[in-house]
């Protein structure tokens, strides 16, 4: 656990490899219960048709999507509020102007993550693209989260889970994330491939 001021970054907070994976099982599991297990009465899909299937799998996309893109953000959020902890003696390029700009901020809450993020594409002057890209699929985290009642407006057409991946590890090989934030895989962990 890591101690931020008053606040305690728990250590199990979901990663992007861990809803990578977590994803990649789910989808297996739904393909393991709907053709291997086609004759077996427990079986919740028996009799499904293959669009209400489908449909099944469109959701999981979509809530792996929500919670990777919000794992994305955790990892922004913990950098800024480590960065922005007034104890903390400024020795890392960019804390100083990150501290200055989001100063008297409650950066867990207050402030927006495109506005994070805003505040990288300013601060590094490069990757304005690839923060962009990145921005667009908050657009669309945020028309999952509240509904999707309204018509999305991200200009992403169809996205994927592992799209999303790419673009937030874009992100990450962009901004300089503190090192003492540990979201990558452990070394003992095989590769995710695409499910």
């Amino acid at each position: 656990m890591m101690k931020i001021g008053s606040l305690y970054i728990l250590d199990d907070w979901p990663k992007p490899w861990e809803v990578l994976e977590y994803y990649g099982k789910a989808v297996k599991l739904l393909k393991f219960s709907t053709v291997d297990r086609a004759d077996d009465m427990d079986n919740p899909f028996l009799g499904e048709p293959d669009d209400e299937i489908e449909r099944y799998r469109d959701e999981l996309e979509r809530q792996a999507i929500l919670l990777l893109t919000a794992s994305f953000e955790a990892i922004f959020r913990i950098d800024l509020s480590l960065r922005t902890w007034r104890r903390r003696r400024v020795r890392e390029p960019h804390t100083e102007s990150m501290r200055n700009r989001f100063a008297n901020q409650d950066v867990l809450k207050a402030v927006r993550f495109e506005d994070i993020l805003d505040a990288w594409k300013k601060e590094l002057g490069a990757g304005a693209r690839v923060i962009g890209n990145f921005k667009q699929v908050v657009q669309y985290r945020h028309w999952l989260a509240h509904g999707r009642y309204w018509k999305q407006r991200s200009g992403l057409t169809e996205i994927g889970v592992y799209d999303v991946s790419e673009r937030g590890n874009a992100v990450l090989n962009t901004v300089p994330i503190l090192p003492e934030i540990e979201y990558s895989p452990p070394a003992w962990h095989e590769s995710i491939s695409q499910a």
